[in-house]
């Protein structure tokens, strides 16, 4: 793991960490696969419903007062689903080095 700072960039501009294949020193990345993608929108379609539901009156009814059930139910249901995200969601990839060059 490494961190770079282009040159001239100001002492307060975030700097990504690299890593690096401690075999050969090439750098990885990570990078979404099709799943992972489909797993995020997933996500955030869940965090919009769960916001939806916990501050909107009208959506519960008389649920309204249960309404924390449901944020805990939604919490527990995305703990899979980032699991999932995390094994098989991504993949690492090789930096070229033109693509590294082109940053």
């Amino acid at each position: 793991m490494k961190y770079h700072r282009k040159p001239g960039a100001s002492w307060f501009r975030f700097t990504p960490t690299h890593f690096y294949c401690r075999e050969c020193r090439i750098e990885v990345r990570h990078v979404l696969t099709p799943l992972g993608y489909a797993i995020w929108a997933l996500l955030l379609c869940m965090f919009a419903l769960a916001c939806y539901a916990v501050f909107s009156r009208r959506s519960w009814g008389p649920f309204y007062r249960h309404r924390e059930y449901f944020l805990v139910a939604w919490l527990l249901s995305s703990l899979p689903l980032c699991l999932i995200q995390a094994k098989w969601g991504m993949r690492l990839a090789l930096v070229t080095r033109a693509a590294h060059d082109a940053l």
